[in-house]
């Protein structure tokens, strides 16, 4: 399996600058004093609530998450929704979401319509997304993809904001 920066057509190698976010003071302390033994100025560790972000909208290239909207959403669907919808307005180009939901499942599917759909349809008539679903063998994991694309016209009223394509690995 090729890395995932690979796949998105990213040099893994380039001078990217990786910014980690927690809720917890505890846990980015940990994860300072962790990687200060490496002096890279690659790393950066920011306490942060995920449901309002501090950057700008479309200042980050890749957003990565993992795990936060499978804890989030217990305390209800519309915190998951507000988490997603920021990642969305803050990513530039990619939003790759780990997720324990699967897509071939009935909590898998209501999931996506409750929390992905939602959360990517922006009110920018611009902006479309293609999502891949990388559904694990046996119902594992699933690993969402979403390209934030562009239009060059403005699309039809009531025309389709996400392209959704589902694939195991």
């Amino acid at each position: 399996m090729k890395p995932i920066l690979t796949c998105l057509n990213f040099d893994p190698d380039s001078t990217l600058n990786l910014i980690s976010l927690d809720y917890s003071p505890p846990c980015i302390t940990h994860l300072q004093s962790s990687f200060k033994s490496k002096k890279s100025k690659k790393y950066t560790f920011e306490v942060a609530d995920a449901k309002n972000l501090k950057y700008e909208d479309n200042s980050i290239p890749i957003v990565i998450e993992k795990g936060t909207l499978d804890a989030i959403i217990t305390s209800g669907v519309s915190n998951a929704v507000k988490v997603l919808s920021e990642m969305s307005r803050v990513t530039s180009r990619y939003l790759l979401v780990v997720t324990h939901f699967n897509l071939e499942t009935e909590e898998g599917q209501e999931w996506m319509e409750d929390v992905l759909e939602p959360s990517l349809n922006v009110e920018d008539d611009g902006v479309f997304w293609k999502v891949n679903c990388n559904v694990g063998e046996g119902g594992g994991a699933m690993v969402i993809i979403c390209e934030k694309c562009v239009r060059r016209e403005t699309r039809n009223k009531g025309g389709a904001r996400m392209q959704i394509k589902v694939t195991e690995y």
